[in-house]
């Protein structure tokens, strides 16, 4: 009897979560978790928004596509998927540098290098003769 009461609730709750479970889209849909079927973008595209369900006026709202990223020269790290763009690889080209810009990021940099020379010339000769006097 014991095993028969415990199998008599059981089976009720289980039959119930299956029924509840099992939702399925048209294979030109995906699955939401709130239960909702979203068309797939066209090729090209890929999901930006998916579709929302308003409740009061009971309709579901499209899902937004963006057309998808075209790399340029091949630099493509990953492919356009349903829902994700393009992955491209950014490429660093190389400027001209006018004589002014670099003189700007030079200059700084040579009177630095020129003081720490002068300073390190200076505390090692103190060094070596602490009586006399650079001038």
């Amino acid at each position: 009897m014991i095993v028969w009461r415990s199998l008599n609730l059981g089976i009720p709750l289980l039959a119930f979560a299956m029924l509840d479970l099992h939702v399925s889209c048209p294979e030109d849909q995906f699955l939401l978790p709130n239960r909702i079927c979203c068309h797939f973008c066209p090729e090209g595209r890929f999901v930006t928004e998916n579709c929302t369900r308003n409740q009061e006026k009971n309709t579901v709202t499209g899902v937004k596509c963006s057309r998808c990223t075209v790399c340029a020269n091949g630099t493509q790290i990953a492919p356009c998927t349903t829902f994700n763009d393009t992955q491209c690889a950014v490429k660093k080209e190389i400027t001209n540098i006018s004589a002014e810009e670099l003189l700007y990021v030079i200059m700084p940099v040579v009177c630095i290098m020129i003081i720490a020379a002068v300073g390190y010339k200076w505390c090692s000769r103190r060094r070596e003769e602490p009586l006399k006097m650079m001038i």
